[in-house]
């Protein structure tokens, strides 16, 4: 995982200032915490000096103060099972003084390592030894086995350079123009790799597991060829940003499948209603499932794996539930369920006053996909006496429901709408067009399986519900004065942190897809 083009300092700024002024005062208080003080041992130690320097990383200045570079090249990497984390300083002479700071407030020194002509610092255990500082212009962090020798640390901290890199063979670049990534953020993990890596077949992998006190896999041929097939099914998860700027990211990623595995199971979604609505809402939420798609699909995989089940051990308790869900697949009642192939929640608004049970208002809209609407809602009709008159029909006209339609708990004024392939219910406020909008079924589905999305208006919404902290209360509850006012002051300081992200926050988007290139995933966000 790397950036190609670094984020300006600017856009940086700006996704910062989402969580208030006061964020860095979490750090400084946790090293008051009760639970931070109870972590034993060096871990503990260097920790707690360590989290003033922390609260130092929530602002630009403060960024800059540790001698890192806010407009920084950055890479996260495996070597081997062992991972890499190389960040662009501004100054490594002030981030030796970052350094030595958290050893003043540690009273102690941490230990050097010189390996060539590069002296990093170190910290070990009985296992393991954490090496980092600057080498060049990057501060280069890695963990590696306590007894590895200096030849495989040279190549891991990158003073012995390899045959052949990304940075060579230009492979980050075609990763970012294959799937539109724009640089500022892409990687990928190798799952076949890393399962080859993890189950006992490369000597230097196997040294690294002995040495962290695991135990090495012993795979028959068997074994090691099924695992294989596996994984080529998924072999690799890619992932990026297609657009980070100042008041918009946007993050895509994918699991990479076999063709034959992606193209089956791109017929698992359904076509949501109103899948395509970008009217801003606090919550909303969507799901589809093509219900007879999945039980063909999945009694496939259950046929295919009784006709040649696994010989692998490790594999047997596969053999055991295909079975077992062939026989649930049989169940008559699936087919009464893939009557429902969608499901569309927004809310566009929500109060709760403090310390009230219920809403004292609430805007919203449910839109049912169904290969059967005119079922559902005689369904309805038979469970809520109220609807028996209440005519409707698949023409998308919008009808007003009796007051007493649903059995809530507080009063709504309801309206429902069906299609001959949705159905719909919404709060009258909910405009006419909008209610339609959800309502209405794409001509094509787009694969999406999974839609949710939240607005700023939520984590106002958490501010505003929060209970006041009672410092005499709770002073008295345990005779800890002090605990109580810290106990205070968290909470208040969340509760700022919740109302700034709050103001700056506008929408945040996720969507999970099936495609015939795999299962796809997606996260949007943009600031006021």
């Amino acid at each position: 995982m790397a950036n190609r083009i670094v984020v300006p300092k600017a856009v940086t700024e700006a996704w910062m200032s989402m969580y208030g002024d006061n964020f860095g005062d979490t750090y400084k208080d946790l090293v008051e915490d009760q639970q931070m003080k109870d972590i034993e041992g060096e871990m503990g130690v260097w920790l707690r000096a360590s989290l003033p320097e922390f609260a130092n990383m929530t602002s630009i200045d403060g960024i800059e103060g540790l001698g890192l570079s806010v407009e920084a090249r950055i890479a996260l990497y495996g070597y081997g099972l062992m991972p890499v984390y190389r960040l662009e300083l501004a100054d490594a002479k002030r981030f030796t003084e970052t350094v030595a700071r958290i050893e003043k407030r540690a009273g102690k020194t941490l230990a050097k390592r010189k390996i060539d002509d590069v002296e990093l610092w170190q910290f070990s255990d009985d296992k393991a030894t954490v090496l980092f500082g600057p080498i060049g212009q990057f501060l280069v962090m890695t963990v590696a086995p306590v007894d590895a020798d200096e030849a495989r640390l040279k190549a891991q901290l990158g003073l012995t350079m390899p045959e052949s890199s990304l940075a060579k063979t230009g492979g980050l670049e075609a990763l970012d123009k294959q799937y539109g990534y724009d640089g500022h953020l892409s990687g990928y993990v190798d799952i076949r790799g890393l399962a080859q890596r993890l189950s006992g077949r490369n000597q230097d992998d196997n040294a690294v597991i002995t040495a962290f006190g695991g135990e090495i896999p012993k795979l028959s041929d068997a074994c090691a060829s099924e695992l294989d097939s596996i994984t080529q099914k998924f072999p690799r998860m890619v992932f990026g940003t297609t657009d980070f700027s100042a008041k918009h990211l946007k993050f895509n990623g994918m699991v990479e499948m076999e063709q034959a595995l992606a193209t089956s199971m791109q017929k698992l979604s359904a076509p949501i209603p109103g899948a395509d609505s970008t009217d801003p809402m606090m919550f909303r939420m969507a799901l589809s499932v093509d219900l007879p798609e999945t039980v063909r699909f999945l009694g496939g995989v259950a046929d295919s794996i009784a006709a040649e089940p696994f010989q692998c051990e490790e594999l047997a308790d596969l053999n055991a539930s295909a079975a077992e869900m062939k026989q649930n697949l049989a169940n008559p009642g699936l087919a009464m369920a893939g009557a429902m192939t969608a499901i569309h929640l927004g809310v566009r608004t929500l109060k709760v006053e403090p310390g009230a049970s219920m809403p004292s208002e609430l805007s919203a809209f449910a839109t049912l996909g169904s290969t059967s609407p005119v079922m559902l809602w005689g369904f309805a009709q038979q469970g809520v006496p109220a609807l028996a008159k209440v005519q409707i029909s698949t023409d998308g006209k919008i009808v007003a429901l009796p007051a007493d339609a649903l059995p809530l708990p507080m009063p709504l004024e309801l309206k429902a709408i069906m299609t001959d392939k949705s159905f719909g219910v919404a709060t009258s406020d909910i405009a006419d067009a909008s209610f339609t909008a959800a309502a209405t079924m794409p001509a094509n589905k787009d694969g999406t399986i999974l839609r949710y999305g939240i607005s700023g208006d939520i984590f106002k919404l958490i501010a505003a519900n929060m209970p006041e902290a009672d410092v005499d209360a709770e002073a008295d509850a345990d005779g800890d004065e002090a605990k109580a006012k810290a106990k205070a002051k968290e909470t208040e300081d969340a509760r700022k942190m919740l109302t700034s992200m709050g103001e700056h926050l506008d929408q945040v988007d996720v969507r999970l897809g099936l495609t015939d290139k795999g299962i796809v995933f997606s996260e949007e966000v943009t600031l006021k």
